[in-house]
């Protein structure tokens, strides 16, 4: 796909697939998978978009005015995103990607659930706002790991390991002395380095990704509530409740008469995203 990038800030979330993007005359992007992607653009620029063939693409795109992340925030995101490790920057824009924590997946995932339709736009306004903090706090905890005091580069690798370890299984992770005995790091170690490079705590982020990993289940259409829960450590009541605590609703009101996960993508007049 070819289309050249307006001017403004555009918030990227992949939900699954694999892309190549190349904007302006910077070096290309190479995409799979859970990604966040945030395209600051300074005037119109050249895109050039490829997918791969046969492989489902689902993502969420949010456009925004940098002024007002400015102002809600106190981050330019000019300046965070030129600051970023990783970047591709031109003189029209600056771009960059990293995996999405699960947070910003989930999120994703549900504004990409929701229904179109007017009386739904509040709610994906809202959505689009934390999706937007969430992507960008992202950038700015990477940003902050390479500041003086911060993680060092083989903790940063050991905190890594550690969360591919605790997100293996996630109905039977380990626990956290075994999980810091595994990382080569003290308890109280490795929690501060998940907080530094994950802004949460090893157990928030497993509930985070557990309660993900159900949402994506669930609005499959293909899962029972009660398998949902079994499949992700839980027991029907206590993942019933962490459902509602996280998303507002409860699970079985994921359970559509046809999946919302095969919801076409549709323009919405307000506020300025969509699903892609």
């Amino acid at each position: 796909m070819t289309a050249p990038i307006g001017d403004g800030l555009r918030i990227v979330v992949m939900l699954a697939g694999a892309m190549r993007l190349r904007a302006d005359d910077a070096r290309p992007l190479d995409c799979r998978g859970p990604t966040s992607l945030a395209i600051l653009s300074d005037g119109e620029a050249d895109r050039d978009q490829l997918f791969h063939e046969g492989e489902r693409f689902r993502a969420v795109l949010i456009q925004i005015d940098p002024s007002l992340v400015a102002a809600e925030t106190g981050v330019d995101p000019a300046g965070l995103l030129r600051d970023s490790q990783g970047r591709a920057e031109t003189r029209r824009l600056v771009l960059n990607a990293r995996p999405s924590d699960p947070a910003s997946h989930a999120v994703a995932a549900q504004i990409f659930a929701c229904p179109t339709g007017k009386r739904h736009d509040l709610y994906r306004l809202s959505k689009a706002l934390e999706l937007t903090a969430l992507v960008l706090g992202g950038f700015e905890a990477d940003r902050s790991l390479t500041r003086p005091g911060r993680l060092t580069a083989w903790e940063a690798e050991r905190i890594r390991l550690a969360r591919d370890l605790l997100l293996a299984s996630l109905s039977d992770a380990p626990n956290m002395a075994l999980l810091a005995s595994s990382a080569g790091m003290n308890p109280w170690k490795l929690s501060r380095g998940f907080r530094l490079l994950y802004g949460m705590t090893p157990y928030a982020l497993l509930q985070e990704e557990r309660l993900q990993a159900a949402f994506r289940l669930l609005v499959s259409a293909q899962w029972s509530v009660g398998r949902a829960a079994a499949e992700t450590g839980y027991s029907q009541t206590h993942f019933a409740t962490l459902f509602r605590k996280r998303f507002g609703l409860s699970p079985r009101e994921l359970l559509p008469k046809g999946s919302y996960s095969e919801a076409q993508a549709a323009p919405s007049k307000r506020p300025n995203f969509s699903r892609m």
